[in-house]
């Protein structure tokens, strides 16, 4: 699993605790330490990797030195809640092809509760 922006890591470390390997990102340091701390402490089974990402600067056209972890393995599902919070934000999320899930049926890159982005059923 690959959670973009995680935040606090609720649903990573709910992923986690049923053994799931996930990698967590999010812009800035203080989250994935936290997070890092969190599942440590609790051990939980899965396996947690971390890295810092600025989301827009890795589904950006130009990409110059963002590597996004979907670039280099595949997914199974990939979340992402409230990484909208930058002015101009919804603007560059754009409709993208599920490049994280590895499947043209996968599940969609980004659902909101008004639109759904990606591949939809």
């Amino acid at each position: 699993m690959l959670e973009l922006g995680c935040g606090s890591g609720l649903p990573s470390l709910c992923a986690l605790a049923l053994g799931v390997e996930v990698v967590a990102t999010d812009l800035e340091e203080l989250p994935l330490l936290l997070l890092k701390a969190a599942y440590d402490a609790q051990e939980l089974p899965g396996h947690l990797e971390v890295q810092q990402l600025d989301v827009l600067a890795a589904i950006s056209t130009s990409r110059s030195s963002s590597t996004c972890p979907s670039d280099v393995q595949r997914f199974d599902v990939i979340v992402c809640s409230d990484c909208l919070y930058k002015l101009g934000s919804p603007g560059a999320w754009r409709p993208p092809a599920p490049r994280g899930s590895g499947r043209p049926d996968g599940p969609p890159l980004l659902q909101t509760t008004q639109q759904s982005f990606g591949h939809t059923s």
